[in-house]
């Protein structure tokens, strides 16, 4: 790998991919990475002794994953923090670019554009590619799919459980209205898979009907932001999400595209059954005229 200057995005994946490093240099980069802001603002040897390692350490780390030194690792983090960092940070940096340009706040809102669009960026990569793989392998031979996602995660879990039902027969979306959230999970067992979608801040809920899944012998694929997130732990497949939007939510392009990504790959997979389900469900759409027709252009039945 050279130094030129990485994405945040890139950093952070260089320090997951930590498996063939001492177990210092694994133990700092989990640090570095649940503490981006830190990072950016402190100094080498504070980081170290944060993270419970020599300053040594930290130096070594950086060099093993392709930089020179560690204030190469440290630039995409200070790089990230100018542009607005994540979450209330971004909104900041958002009203300040918005302040600068009264005449033209496009500018500011083209930063959420950008920052959804570096994020997606990432989805295109053949580690992306193989973990959604992972993922259509695991979904594919199951009894029944359950698809999980509360509060900012529910709209990535219901588009998948609309596609999903739209060429299957396996689905079950959990849902809470009622006080009946658990309810929807009753008899998931062996043969089942939950596929989990949260980020940070992660849901509790989610979690814990990941921790019910396994205990019931249950598979999981888990749609998550970080290797470390508490639904990667004993996850069959695990699709990580880039960080996108700009805004207090995580944005939705990411998930939403391997939403669209795993669909693709599944109803490729499903074959001919697939496309004879996706074309029965569109004439039951049509026979209950469920979408708007311009009424100039019907045909006008004798």
């Amino acid at each position: 790998m050279n130094e030129s200057a990485p994405s945040y995005a890139e950093a952070c994946r260089r320090l997951r991919d930590t498996q063939g490093l001492g177990p210092g240099a694994r133990r700092a980069a989990a640090w570095l990475l649940d503490h981006p802001e830190d990072v950016a603002l402190l100094s080498m040897r504070r980081l170290a002794e944060a993270a419970g390692v020599p300053p040594a350490t930290m130096t070594r780390l950086a060099q093993s994953l392709g930089w020179g030194g560690f204030e190469g690792l440290r630039a995409p983090f200070l790089d990230r923090l100018r542009n607005g960092g994540e979450d209330g940070d971004f909104l900041v940096g958002f009203r300040a670019s918005a302040a600068r340009e009264e005449a033209d706040q496009g500018g500011a809102a083209r930063a959420v554009v950008r920052r959804e669009i570096s994020a997606l960026s990432t989805l295109a990569t053949l580690e992306a590619e193989a973990a959604v793989a992972r993922a259509v392998e695991v979904m594919s031979s199951a009894r029944r799919v359950f698809c999980l996602g509360v509060r900012g995660s529910h709209a990535p879990a219901y588009v998948f459980h609309y596609g999903y039902q739209l060429m299957r027969d396996n689905a079950v979306l959990v849902e809470g209205g009622g006080a009946t959230f658990m309810d929807c999970l009753r008899g998931i067992g062996p043969g089942d898979v939950l596929l989990a979608v949260s980020e940070r801040p992660y849901a509790r809920l989610t979690v814990m009907a990941r921790d019910h899944a396994l205990a019931q012998g249950a598979k999981v694929v888990a749609l998550t932001d970080s290797a470390r997130s508490p639904l990667a732990a004993g996850a069959e497949a695990l699709v990580i999400l880039p960080r996108g939007g700009g805004t207090f939510f995580p944005g939705l392009g990411p998930a939403l595209c391997v939403v669209q990504m795993l669909l693709a790959h599944l109803a490729a997979r499903g074959g001919e059954d697939a496309l004879t389900r996706i074309k029965a469900s569109e004439r039951q759409l049509a026979a209950f005229d469920a979408f708007w027709h311009d009424p100039s252009t019907r045909t006008i039945k004798e």
